[in-house]
This record gives C-alpha cells, structure tokens and sequence, in this order.
C-alpha cells in the first residue's frame, strides 16, 4: 500500500482581543508558504476580495490590525498559496468598538463665542 502524506497546509486564527481600532489574533500553521492575513468588510474574502491584507513572518504566532474603522464589521483569514493552490483558514468575524468621548468638565462659552472643552477622555 503507498501511503499518501497529507502535505496541505494547516491554518488556524483565533481573535484574542479588539477594540475600537485594533484586532488581534493568535495564529496556528503548519506547511505554509507566503502566509497572509487578509480582511475585508464583507463575509467574502478571499484573495481577490479583501480590502486589506499582512504578510506575516512564519517565526511569529500573534498578530496585531491596527488603524482599523471603530463601530464596524471586519472578517479576517488566514492565506497561504502552495503548489499553486489556494488555502484558508475560516473566516473570523469581529465588531470593532464604537468610540463613546465622556466630557470632564463642561463646555463653556469663551468670550468670542466660541465653544471649547477644557478636557477631553476615551471611555
């Protein structure tokens, strides 16, 4: 009997954390070459459909998106291309945070009639 060594990659992402700007995962893979995370803002992505992407050093297992949209969806997989087949990982689907600003002290009228805040804090 041959045996046939399965030689296909192994690709796994798992979200570990987000928040209004920033995703990030841990990643698991095995047999890869030219290893992507990509995203996009629809549940199709793939290859041809992302609106953005991070090649990612092999010797790496986290990852971090940053500069992301707040209050949005994302999808993110992981790509590799070997022996010129495509492969995936599943999509992960995540919400970015929407951004809520919190006042320190009240907004007040300076002389010219302008509004102004002394104090501004992320929440």
């Amino acid at each position: 009997d041959n045996e046939v060594l399965n030689d296909n990659p192994s690709l796994i992402l798992e979200q570990t954390n987000s928040n209004s700007y920033s995703v990030n995962f841990n990643l698991s893979f095995s047999k890869v070459e030219n290893l992507k995370l990509i995203w996009n803002d629809t549940n199709e992505v793939n290859i041809n459909n992302k609106i953005g992407e991070k090649v990612i050093d092999i010797s790496n297992n986290t990852i971090v998106i940053n500069n992301l949209e707040s209050n949005k969806e994302y999808y993110f997989r992981l790509y590799s291309q070997k022996n010129n087949k495509d492969y995936y990982s599943d999509i992960i689907s995540t919400s970015t945070k929407k951004v809520n600003i919190t006042f320190d002290s009240a907004v007040a009228n300076n002389n010219l009639g302008n509004l102004y805040v002394s104090t501004i804090k992320q929440v």
